[in-house]
């Protein structure tokens, strides 16, 4: 009797078990994605109004949506654009107004090719 459970149980694991996939470069699932984070004081609220009126006001932008996740604001931007240009370029955008280091919280953006820019704690890299 144990011989058929095992035998059952190799047989549906087997059957679930999914075929392999090839990797993607595709970090995030979005062209470029903004994390909106917080060092326990909120989130750089200035910093986020940029970058919300570049994306906005980006003509290859085709879709937006923000995921609330933390209890001050914290947040994560996923932007879908209409080209691999449109792409590259509102990432440059992003990433040319974070700066380095913030005292006030970090922020991230990351290109779906992997690219990624924070603004880290000062004395943290």
């Amino acid at each position: 009797m144990s011989r058929l459970a095992l035998v059952i149980l190799c047989l549906t694991a087997a059957a679930c078990a999914s075929a392999p996939t090839a990797p993607s470069t595709d970090t995030t699932g979005c062209d470029v994605e903004v994390r909106f984070g917080s060092y326990a004081m909120g989130i750089d609220t200035d910093l986020k109004r940029r970058i919300l009126s570049i994306v906005q006001n980006d003509p290859g932008v085709e879709t937006s949506t923000e995921t609330p996740w933390g209890r001050e604001g914290e947040s994560t931007l996923c932007v879908d654009l209409d080209s691999a240009a449109a792409t590259d370029r509102l990432y440059g955008r992003i990433e040319a107004v974070i700066p380095p280091y913030s005292d006030r919280a970090p922020t991230t953006v990351i290109h779906r090719d992997g690219r990624s820019h924070s603004a880290v704690m000062p004395g943290r890299s």
